[in-house]
């Protein structure tokens, strides 16, 4: 479940990467619950066509944050913004100012 999470959260940072075909499967697959006979017969095609789109989904996503490590980036920011609303703004501030 935690590393179908985490392709969504990959899959909305790098969607536009990838082709209408590739977004639509993996958009009805993951968002949409629709399992791969489903998609298959939805498009006329077989399932493991299905498959094998969602497969090399999962593969383009991991390649392009282990390449652009846009995830990575937005994770540390939220972490940051997370602790200047915890810690308090002006201690932060300065402790980044202080560097």
């Amino acid at each position: 479940m935690e590393k179908d999470f985490l392709l969504v959260e990959l899959f909305e940072l790098y969607k536009g990467l990838l082709t209408e075909k590739q977004r639509e499967t993996f958009s009805l697959h993951y968002l949409y619950d629709l399992s791969l006979a489903e998609i298959a017969e939805q498009d006329g095609t077989a399932r493991q066509s299905v498959h094998t789109i969602i497969k090399q989904v999962k593969a383009k996503l991991i390649e392009f944050e282990d390449t652009l490590h846009l995830k990575e980036r937005f994770d540390e920011i939220n972490a940051i913004s997370d602790e200047i609303e915890n810690k308090g703004l002006s201690d932060r501030l300065k402790e980044i100012i202080g560097k």
